[in-house]
């Protein structure tokens, strides 16, 4: 996913220089309108988003309305993959093979669909938020969500609680893997003899 977000970010860039002979980086447009933020702006914003966000997940879990999850996961996958695609594609095809995907992902889990887009969310992520962070501001960003997680997996456990949830609806960010079935006892009594 680095990998993949690295060389993307590389085709939406260009350097230009302006009136006063300074070079500046521009970014290409994406699908979704960035926020016009900068500094600790974006950085207020981000973290506002992470926690309405938070709140929301909890109330659908806690509620296991587990169909308007699935419908706000549909759309977040399908925005984070049109921003990828559309680097790379005409935007109309970069929407409608996120479309695609995103339902294969959604509503008809198949394993290699779940891990191929999972490459492309994060970049298409990163694609949208990198312009409007400086360095400062993303490492400050990176080291406050870094206690947020620890706060939320070892003291109030919600991530816990979150994750959970999300494995029993079969929707979870991440990759995933397929681990064989546990033997039973009768298995291996029967493979012994």
């Amino acid at each position: 996913a680095q990998i993949i977000g690295l060389f993307l970010l590389k085709q939406s860039i260009s350097s230009v220089i302006n009136s006063e002979g300074n070079l500046t980086v521009q970014y290409q447009d994406t699908i979704v309108e960035r926020p016009e933020l900068k500094g600790q702006q974006s950085f207020n914003y981000i973290l506002i988003m992470i926690f309405i966000g938070t709140i929301l997940l909890l109330m659908l879990v806690k509620f296991r309305l587990f169909g308007l999850w699935r419908v706000w996961f549909f759309l977040g996958v399908s925005g984070a993959l049109s921003i990828a695609f559309s680097v790379l594609l005409d935007k109309t095809l970069a929407v409608i093979l996120s479309f695609i995907l995103s339902f294969f992902k959604v509503f008809r889990l198949n394993i290699l669909i779940h891990n191929i887009t999972e490459l492309f969310i994060y970049p298409g992520i990163a694609l949208l938020l990198v312009p409007i962070f400086s360095l400062k501001w993303m490492v400050l960003l990176l080291i406050v969500i870094s206690i947020y997680d620890i706060i939320a997996v070892f003291l109030s456990k919600h991530m816990i609680f979150m994750a959970k949830a999300q494995t029993e609806s079969k929707l979870f960010a991440g990759i995933m893997l397929n681990y064989p079935e546990k033997q039973t006892n009768k298995t291996m009594v029967t493979a012994t003899k």
